[in-house]
């Protein structure tokens, strides 16, 4: 599941993760909060705490960033679900030309499992 901002150029990408402990979870979650018709929203302050668990995909669009969903296998086995984020990844940066993405400027966010994935899986550096 991907998302291009407009213009046609080769845009920089944000690799999204899902959370779920390895055990649940989809990309598709990443479709509820995504509505092209809607423009996205001012960036306002907050006192309070607040928990983000998923990119506001019109806002980044409209910046310029591509966004790719990934999905991992849900086997309990964060070895695996690491694997599965790196082939992902390696996938969108080998065919970086036909979705018009920039290879060189890839990152990932993730909420919960995905964002121990992008972080501790390291899928966003280049040669993993």
């Amino acid at each position: 599941m991907r998302y291009l901002p407009a213009g046609g150029r080769a845009a920089p990408l944000v690799v999204w993760i899902h959370g779920g402990g390895w055990r649940t979870g989809d990309k598709s979650g990443l479709n509820l909060r995504y509505d092209p018709s809607v423009e996205p929203r001012k960036p306002a302050t907050c006192n309070g705490v607040v928990q983000v668990q998923s990119p506001d995909v019109s806002a980044l669009n409209s910046a310029g960033y591509a966004v790719a969903a990934i999905n991992y296998r849900l086997d309990h086995d964060p070895v695996t679900a690491v694997r599965d984020a790196k082939a992902a990844v390696r996938f969108l940066r080998s065919n970086a030309a036909r979705y018009h993405l920039d290879p060189g400027r890839f990152g990932v966010w993730g909420d919960s499992a995905g964002g121990i994935l992008g972080d501790h899986g390291r899928p966003h550096r280049r040669g993993s």
